[in-house]
């Protein structure tokens, strides 16, 4: 009877921990399914920091465009820079990349522009106690430098 008891009270566990589990996770869904859409790494960097971008070239044109599309990464990296200024909190260590950037409508002669930009996160190489938590904050994105009509 104790047997039966605690494979029970085991059994119970089991359910209501597997039950918590699926209520709290996010549902898998296939790459190759009808409602799922494949992207690079390139695609998802891109599309988290296309508002940033989008901002950067109506700075540069001091107007918007109907279309301002990021097209490709030229270069990326992690840049570290001994003199630069470390006194304020930021490091000398942030991401650059080289954009390309698809600016005006396709229709009505569009310019591609390239732009130099630094990501910075106080996550790059830091403390431990920086990974305390799982929010992604903190981030900036700056411009480092602009050329408009870039060809190759």
């Amino acid at each position: 009877m104790k047997k039966l008891i605690q494979l029970v009270f085991l059994s119970l566990s089991l359910l209501v921990t597997n039950s918590f589990a699926q209520a709290t996770s996010v549902p898998y869904v296939p790459i190759s399914g009808s409602d799922a859409k494949y992207m690079t790494s390139e695609d998802i960097l891109l599309a988290l920091i296309e508002p940033k971008i989008e901002k950067i070239v109506q700075d540069q044109y001091k107007r918007k465009f109907s279309k301002v599309k990021p097209l490709k990464v030229m270069e990326a990296g992690m840049v570290y820079h001994p003199l630069a200024d470390q006194s304020n909190g930021e490091g000398g260590i942030w991401f650059q990349i080289d954009v390309l950037i698809l600016v005006g409508d396709i229709k009505k002669q569009p310019k591609i522009d390239r732009a130099v930009l630094k990501i910075d996160a106080p996550y790059i190489v830091g403390e431990d106690s920086q990974f305390a938590s799982d929010k992604i904050k903190g981030i900036t994105v700056e411009l480092v430098e602009y050329k408009k009509g870039w060809t190759p």
